[in-house]
């Protein structure tokens, strides 16, 4: 997992939901590793699908999950 994508969602990215291309621009990365990490922590749980945001499919912290008790 890219650890910048993941620290974007340890950090900011609990208080809303962002799109693909706010946690490229945000966490420093490319649209494609941003992409990349949000399958990653939906496929696990992680983060949630929520509606879209500026036209692109938008995500949610999944707070409370295992995943991120564990970072803590």
């Amino acid at each position: 997992m890219n650890e910048k994508v993941k620290a974007f969602w340890s950090g900011y990215g609990r208080t809303c939901f962002h799109n693909a291309q706010e946690v490229a621009d945000r966490a420093r990365v490319t649209l494609e590793e941003a992409e990349e990490g949000i399958a990653e922590l939906l496929e696990i749980g992680a983060i949630k699908t929520s509606g879209s945001w500026l036209g692109l499919p938008a995500y949610r912290h999944s707070h409370g999950h295992d995943f991120w008790k564990a970072e803590a």
